[in-house]
């Protein structure tokens, strides 16, 4: 399902945000951006329960992505 992106967010929050409900629902990855495949492990994480990285270190990794509003990307 598409959805429209939200005003207040960035195309790299936006990007994120596509990847992380791609992959909570388990499905391969539709692109390789470092916005959309941080978003995509942390869904697959979430949806298996399995942590990929510490959260100290996808919250430094996040900080690099250039784009990504801080607040959006540590919730």
């Amino acid at each position: 399902m598409k959805y429209a992106k939200p005003d207040n967010y960035t195309d790299a929050d936006w990007e994120m945000v596509q990847g992380y409900m791609r992959g909570h629902d388990l499905l391969p990855a539709e692109r390789s951006g470092p916005a959309y495949m941080h978003g995509y492990r942390n869904g697959r994480s979430d949806a298996t329960g399995v942590p990929h990285e510490r959260a100290e270190v996808l919250r430094r990794r996040a900080d690099m992505i250039p784009g990504i509003t801080r607040e959006k990307a540590n919730v």
